[in-house]
């Protein structure tokens, strides 16, 4: 077993796309798992700068990630 713990924070939910890389949607944002080890999509990516969800694809392998949610007080 293999620990890849990098402050990713509380998970919210999981994906993984056709090429079998492992998405994450968690409270420090959206992260990505290339079989090596996590690497946080930011928005020099284009990716939500806050908190992410939800994570899943569509039919045509595009991802969608819901960001914001759960603060409520």
């Amino acid at each position: 077993m293999t620990n890849y713990a990098s402050g990713i924070g509380s998970v919210y939910g999981f994906a993984q796309d056709r090429d079998g890389i492992v998405w994450a949607g968690t409270s420090t944002g959206l992260w990505r798992f290339d079989h090596s080890g996590w690497q946080k999509i930011g928005v020099g990516w284009n990716g939500p700068a806050g908190r992410v969800t939800q994570v899943g694809f569509d039919s045509e392998g595009i991802l969608w990630a819901l960001v914001g949610g759960l603060d409520a007080p």
